[in-house]
């Protein structure tokens, strides 16, 4: 699979996991992995913002991260 190829799926695959938020974190993952951003990998990285941009729905449901942050109540259970 060609580079660009791997780098917009892994980018993608962080931006749904939350590990990169926005455009500029992704700006300076391509700047470590290909040394130059060219204006096509700039458009294509806005295209991976754009496409997969959470909806309403999605926005309210926490991520993976953020629910392992809850502090969330212990329930004990008593025997009788």
């Amino acid at each position: 699979m060609n580079a660009l190829l791997k780098f917009l799926k892994s980018l993608r695959s962080l931006y749904n996991q939350g590990a990169i938020k926005s455009i500029d974190e992704a700006m300076e993952f391509a700047k470590n992995e290909f040394g130059e951003i060219t204006e096509f990998l700039e458009a294509q990285i806005k295209k991976v913002f754009k496409k997969a941009s959470p909806s309403l729905e999605q926005s309210l449901i926490p991520s993976m991260q953020e629910y392992l942050q809850m502090e969330l109540p212990v329930m004990v259970y008593k025997k009788k």
